[in-house]
């Protein structure tokens, strides 16, 4: 099935994102937080199928999680030759 996903659904989710960010006061991102908005509010509002909610839940429990940021891609490309661009370590900045 189809749903209506667009542009102002991804701007949408990206504002929470950057504010749940921005106010982070600890170093545990609150995963649970944001794929609840993201999974049950922002995207998930558009699933009427259990199915397809079942589908959006198990990738954002792969996606939204700590262990991410060790091992996914953003932009794994081969032409020829395999390039890769892997998400940043975590970094603690002190005040």
């Amino acid at each position: 099935m189809n749903y209506p996903f667009n542009v102002g659904d991804l701007i949408s989710c990206a504002s929470i994102l950057n504010k749940y960010i921005e106010n982070l006061t600890g170093s545990n991102i609150p995963w649970d937080d944001l794929k609840y908005l993201f999974g049950e509010i922002m995207y998930g509002g558009h699933i009427v199928d259990d199915y397809d909610r079942l589908m959006c839940k198990a990738y954002l429990d792969y996606l939204m999680r700590d262990q991410i940021c060790d091992e996914f891609e953003l932009a794994p490309y081969t032409n020829g030759k395999l390039f890769s661009f892997k998400v940043s370590q975590l970094v603690t900045y002190g005040a």
